[in-house]
């Protein structure tokens, strides 16, 4: 009886063992799961090209506003010497089928031969771009140009604007564009003028 009752707790101890070192029996513990973490963007609000921000104390200067600077009209178109001389021009061209037009710009009346050099053309046309003649004569029915006149007061004695208008005689000369100068006065007599000019508008 005792060898049987033995036999029944080491039977008991074995089928315990087993069970114990049995993988099925030992529970798989869980991996946690990884919560993804959300990246809230960074809003970046934008600068103006014009801001200037002070890197060292990190502030930010506001920009500076265009101010809009105020002009005023000029109540004249002409010197007082241009007018006058502009009143007896007037009288010289009456009769004639010429018109006159005052303070045009050389850049509208001549222009630079075309070029494959477009850097030299454009320094040509930047020599003239800012220059004018005092009065031009046209044709009054055509518009074409007749001839270019300048009036030389005391500011021609100087050396700029004597290199200035020998520049301009040689580019008239260059072009076959008469020019004439006239030397400014209290007055002007028609006869005078009109003996000056008397050979260009005849062979116009």
């Amino acid at each position: 009886m005792f060898w049987f009752l033995s036999l029944i707790i080491i039977a008991l101890i074995v089928a315990l063992l087993m069970r114990t070192h049995n993988p099925s029996t030992i529970a798989l513990k869980k991996t946690p799961t990884i919560k993804p973490v959300k990246h809230t963007p960074i809003k970046r609000t934008p600068q103006p090209s014009n801001t200037i921000t002070n890197f060292k104390e990190g502030v930010s200067a506001a920009p500076k506003e265009e101010t809009f600077h105020p002009y005023k009209r000029i109540n004249t178109l002409m010197s007082p010497a241009e007018r006058s001389f502009y009143g007896i021009l007037q009288k010289v061209v009456m009769e004639e089928k010429y018109t006159i037009f005052s303070k045009v710009r050389i850049a509208d009346v001549l222009t630079p031969e075309s070029t494959p050099d477009k850097s030299k053309w454009q320094r040509a046309f930047n020599s003239i771009s800012a220059k004018h003649f005092d009065f031009v004569i046209c044709d009054r029915e055509e518009l074409t140009i007749v001839c270019a006149i300048e009036l030389n007061d005391k500011s021609h004695n100087r050396k700029n604007r004597k290199k200035r208008d020998e520049f301009v005689r040689e580019i008239c000369k260059n072009a076959a564009l008469p020019f004439v100068e006239f030397q400014v006065k209290h007055s002007y007599t028609m006869s005078k003028v009109h003996e000056k000019l008397a050979g260009i508008l005849v062979h116009q």
